[in-house]
């Protein structure tokens, strides 16, 4: 089936069809429109099919630098280990074959390979040369057989795809129900894009050829790692391996001048965040178990398990999760979360509270020394540091811990009166828990967290600058949040009440001697405008309905 040869307008956001959608750049051939809710970019309107043919078809696509780039043949090799780790032979689907770099490595693998590639001189030379089906066209128009492919590949294809919606509904259909798709695509949460789009905005569009490389003409979306994991999980995908990686910049041509802000910016990038890309291994979500009983996961494998072997490692070595519990300021911090907590629980006869992520029990410890009847399941997925907060709060006949990842309470509804967690959403796919909990709650419930806040330039140091990242103890994957869409997110799951504010400019490696000064004058400067949004934290509040 043929597209239409008009242009066709996409006024939502591709991914989550969300409305809330903004001009972000207007470039000399196209419109980039920014999702606030996801963080996606998208064309709008779409190229006509004749335009979007007249790019792919040209001479001058297929001369393209990133086709004899002989640095991106480390980066197949990384991919195809990870997909062969999950799946060693069968049926393969290349998308966007290219020069067949991957679908080569499938076939010297064992693999039966089919590729799709729109350039014909390409699909010549790998049948003719190699040996492998190939389907010249664009995807959506090719015929392919259901439910008969083991592994889908897509590596710098799904930014060319105008409805990313679509072309999963059509892989759904064509790949084995213990099939896996592994896609790979630029992540535009990085250092290089925001320089690109300031230098063009900056210079009210004279500087425009860095935004141009970075939002080249066929590419239709752009993703975020979480925008991409969130639509994966929307059609019923669960990631097996999600990590990042680096990305050349002498990929993109530029001018002298622009070349040398390119180039700082990506010496900045490179010391704050190596990830420009997103590699990512799903499977559907019923076969996730299945899938990792096959084989042990690998080291960048499934992200809580990445989590539980950091944080059973930190309390082998140190007794401990976060080092601020060393410190009188951070066990100050602790105390004056508790003091909130338990303010709100006066309103409730007899409550039941669950906390996600206890760790070491520290934080769990302040809150029942408040409340020593306190009717508390606290859970975490570090063996370990429920061991230690067994031991720590043995005293307290009330509360229980266990060790268990938060999917397991999946089936739980209405049995408590709130849930709460410290700094513990920034490692979890929160959106989705978020929704979890509101069903978990009784009528009436409420949930509470406190979370880091990305603007204070301590935390963003200590998440994005991986030297300190590491000294820190923090997990290789955890970051911080801006607190403007964490209100909508609450909403969204039906909570009322929902907000989300800058609380707290405690650090924890503050002296004693100026605890009271720092928390008293810390009150004052949260209500100040600007001001409060440095604060080091962010208090995060929602009620189910009666």
């Amino acid at each position: 089936m043929r597209r239409k040869n008009l242009l066709s307008i996409n006024s939502s956001c591709p991914l989550c069809d969300s409305t809330n959608t903004r001009i972000f750049l207007k470039l000399k051939n196209k419109n980039i429109f920014r999702c606030r809710d996801c963080g996606a970019d998208h064309v709008n309107p779409i190229p006509a099919s004749e335009e979007i043919d007249k790019i792919y078809r040209s001479g001058e696509y297929e001369t393209r630098a990133y086709f004899k780039d002989d640095t991106i043949l480390p980066d197949f090799i990384k991919a195809s280990e990870t997909i062969f780790a999950y799946k060693s032979e069968g049926t393969w689907l290349d998308l966007g074959s290219g020069k067949g770099e991957m679908a080569k490595l499938a076939k010297n693998q064992g693999f039966q390979v089919t590729g799709v590639e729109v350039i014909k001189s390409f699909c010549d030379e790998l049948t003719t040369r190699y040996g492998i089906e190939m389907k010249c066209g664009f995807f959506d128009e090719v015929d392919l057989p259901k439910s008969y492919f083991d592994v889908i590949c897509g590596i710098d294809f799904i930014e060319h795809l105008s409805s990313p919606a679509k072309f999963l509904k059509k892989i759904k259909r064509l790949l084995k129900p213990d099939g896996v798709l592994y896609l790979s695509t630029v992540d535009i949460d990085n250092i290089v894009n925001f320089t690109g789009s300031a230098l063009f905005k900056t210079s009210f569009g004279i500087i425009s050829s860095p935004a141009e490389r970075l939002y080249p003409l066929e590419h239709m979306t752009f993703f975020t790692r979480r925008s991409l994991v969130n639509l994966l999980r929307l059609h019923n995908f669960e990631p097996l391996v999600l990590r990042g990686r680096s990305y050349p910049i002498e990929r993109i041509k530029l001018g002298l001048i622009e070349k040398m802000f390119f180039k700082f910016a990506y010496l900045i990038h490179k010391l704050i965040n190596k990830n420009m890309n997103i590699d990512i291994l799903v499977c559907f979500a019923d076969q996730l178990k299945n899938m990792s009983k096959k084989i042990s996961v690998k080291k960048h494998a499934v992200d809580s398990n990445v989590d539980r072997k950091h944080f059973d490692s930190l309390i082998e070595k140190k007794g401990r999760v976060w080092w601020g519990t060393s410190t009188r300021a951070g066990m100050r911090r602790f105390e004056i979360r508790s003091k909130i907590v338990s303010e709100l629980l006066e309103k409730y006869n007899d409550p039941k509270v669950f906390e996600i992520g206890c760790g070491a029990g520290a934080w769990t410890k302040t809150l029942l020394q408040l409340n020593p009847s306190l009717k508390l399941l606290a859970c975490d997925l570090s063996e370990k540091g429920i061991e230690v907060a067994k031991k720590e709060c043995v005293e307290y006949k009330n509360a229980k811990f266990e060790c268990r990842d938060l999917q397991s309470f999946a089936s739980v509804s209405n049995s408590f009166d709130a849930i709460i967690g410290n700094a513990i959403l920034h490692h979890i796919d929160y959106d989705s828990f978020l929704a979890q909990a509101f069903k978990m709650l009784v009528p009436g419930g409420f949930a509470i967290f406190f979370e880091p806040n990305m603007l204070n330039p301590l935390v963003t140091m200590q998440k994005k600058i991986p030297i300190i990242k590491k000294a820190m103890g923090d997990t290789p994957y955890e970051t911080a949040f801006f607190r403007w869409k964490l209100a909508s997110s609450l909403k969204k799951c039906g909570f009322i009440e929902a907000k989300a504010v800058p609380f707290d400019f405690i650090h924890p490696l503050l002296p004693s001697f100026t605890l009271s000064i720092v928390e008293s004058l810390g009150k004052f400067l949260e209500k100040i405008p600007i001001i409060k949004e440095f604060t080091g934290s962010i208090l995060i509040y929602g009620k189910k309905p009666l």
